[in-house]
């Protein structure tokens, strides 16, 4: 069953960019070692915000920890090579 969640295995190059709209938290990250790290099926939603919040996003770790307030500010972490 396909329950929509994009897993890292299926990125489509070697190495993942990441990037924020609203901060100037950025990086790349080789996908081999990301995949030993946190699993090859780790969803890319999930996987940004976790990158995000180890870059020291409070928005992400409150996202992540469930404590997000719909309509408040957003973590604007993105992966600028997927469209």
């Amino acid at each position: 069953m396909n329950d929509g969640v994009v897993p890292l295995r299926q990125y489509p190059s070697r190495r993942i960019t990441f990037a924020c709209r609203t901060c100037t938290r950025s990086g790349r990250y080789d996908k081999a070692t990301l995949m030993k790290r946190v699993g090859p099926d780790e969803g890319l939603v999930v996987l940004r915000l976790k990158i995000a919040m180890a870059l020291g996003c409070k928005l992400a770790r409150a996202t992540l920890a469930g404590e997000h307030t719909p309509g408040a500010a957003q973590c604007g972490a993105y992966y600028p090579g997927l469209r």
